[in-house]
């Protein structure tokens, strides 16, 4: 899971906002939840559900022969959403969504762990966990 970090703190760093640090506590929490997820995307629909654990949360899901957990941080929740980004007032653009990159970017966020499932029929699923939570009361990222 290195290089999922290394995909974090390569967003983080794009806007000057200091690393996370890689938390097992949290790593052990998304693995578990992965693990679910993945059990409950077993049919051909794709049911991306949130814990609800009080943690900050990303989840997505993939095939293993397309992108890579990494890949998925940087471009996914990262690239894919930093053009719904403005810089300017740090926040999600009016009738965007963004919310995967600002969770990334959040300042206030110091630790991250994410855990990865895979069921029989190819699909994995990353949930990755963020403490303290971001995205609150239409808060600037950073």
């Amino acid at each position: 899971m290195q290089e999922v970090l290394d995909a974090h703190n390569s967003l983080r760093e794009e806007v000057s906002v200091p690393p996370l640090v890689w938390s097992e506590d949290l790593a052990k929490e998304a693995q578990k939840w992965a693990k679910k997820v993945a059990k409950m995307n077993e049919e051909e629909a794709w049911v991306l559900e949130h814990s609800g654990s009080g943690f900050g949360e990303n989840i997505a899901g993939g095939y293993i022969t397309g992108d890579t957990p990494a890949q998925r941080v940087k471009l996914g929740w990262g690239e894919e959403e930093k053009v719904n980004f403005d810089t300017n007032t740090r926040k999600c653009l009016p009738g965007t969504t963004c919310g995967h990159y600002t969770q990334i970017v959040w300042r206030n966020t110091t630790k991250v762990g994410c855990g990865m499932a895979v069921n029989p029929n190819g699909k994995y699923i990353l949930v990755c966990n963020y403490d303290p939570p971001g995205n609150f009361n239409n808060e600037p990222a950073y």
